[in-house]
């Protein structure tokens, strides 16, 4: 359990005082129908009984990572219950330690996706982030990611 919360202190760059719980949850998301395909998460776990976090650890590229982080972040966006007002969905995070480069014209250590305008660059919602770390190339950490010892 601390190495989880040390995990999220590093990755999502939370002080202590900001992670109140960790529970990991069932990482297993069953398909609504029978014909739906199941996704089953490494870790899923739930921060400070809010945010709902996905991580990811991939090893080899099956050049498909875009597409099946995408699927993992929206099946779990999708958490509210009948009735329940839309303002209530639960923030989701999606977490990839990869050991390749995702977009080998723009390598990058740790980089976050956020849904943006793609004229003004606006935040549309801030309840949706995908974030990839490339375990490949550590030198690329930037002194904002040193600084959260993110590099180690």
């Amino acid at each position: 359990m601390y190495d989880t919360i040390i995990l999220h202190q590093v990755l999502l760059h939370l002080t202590p005082e900001e992670v109140c719980s960790v529970e990991i949850t069932n990482p297993t998301e069953l398909g609504t129908a029978i014909t739906d395909k199941t996704f089953i998460l490494d870790i899923k776990v739930s921060l400070n009984s809010y945010i709902i976090i996905n991580l990811e650890l991939q090893v080899i590229n099956q050049h498909d990572w875009t597409d099946r982080s995408l699927s993992y972040l929206c099946r779990n966006f999708d958490n509210l219950h009948a009735g329940e007002n839309y303002q209530n969905v639960r923030p989701v995070i999606q977490i990839g330690l990869l050991n390749f480069t995702l977009f080998s014209k723009l390598p990058e250590f740790y980089a976050t996706y956020k849904l943006l305008n793609v004229k003004n660059h606006s935040l549309y919602s801030d309840k949706l982030q995908l974030s990839v770390s490339d375990l490949t190339h550590i030198e690329l950490a930037t002194e904002e990611d040193k600084s959260y010892q993110l590099d180690y």
